[in-house]
């Protein structure tokens, strides 16, 4: 019997883990591709208008292209470092994308909530820390064809 009930929690515990790499290996592919990026606030500063480009770009090997920061304004400093690495976790059923950069705008780790614009057929990641919010929307999707996907992130990130 005892035999039994341990391999009752061993199988339990396997399903758990791969049910978790299955999440893990979905979250990727939602965060995988180009994103533009709609808004951004560092300190409660719109940086949109003192990016070089409005887009960002998620590789399949952790690498992150992000954009300059001109320093149009007295107040933001400039940053030109644009490469960076990616990964996503999971703690507590919340969502975690964190961005190692030099760029101190991007930097850091961000609370990962999914949503869609069904107008606009649009698949938004919303990134939020104590610094910074982002609101961006992936550029290279076929919403109708990944719609059920869309909805799923959705429902993994309440």
């Amino acid at each position: 019997m005892e035999i039994i009930k341990n391999f009752k929690n061993l199988f339990i515990i396997i399903l758990l883990c791969l049910s978790y790499s299955c999440d893990k290996n979905f979250l990727n592919e939602c965060v995988e591709g180009e994103f533009i990026i709609e808004k951004v606030k560092y300190k409660n500063y719109n940086l949109k208008l003192l990016l070089d480009l409005n887009i960002m770009t998620f590789y399949s090997n952790g690498n992150v292209k992000l954009p300059s920061v001109f320093n149009y304004d007295e107040n933001i400093t400039g940053d030109t470092n644009v490469d960076g690495k990616w990964s996503i976790s999971t703690e507590e059923k919340k969502i975690y994308l964190v961005i190692k950069s030099n760029n101190k705008y991007f930097n850091g780790r961000y609370s990962v909530k999914f949503e869609k614009d069904d107008t606009r057929k649009a698949f938004i990641m919303l990134l939020s820390n104590d610094s910074t919010t982002l609101n961006i929307v992936k550029n290279d999707l076929n919403y109708t064809a990944n719609e059920s996907k869309i909805n799923k992130a959705i429902r993994i990130s309440n």
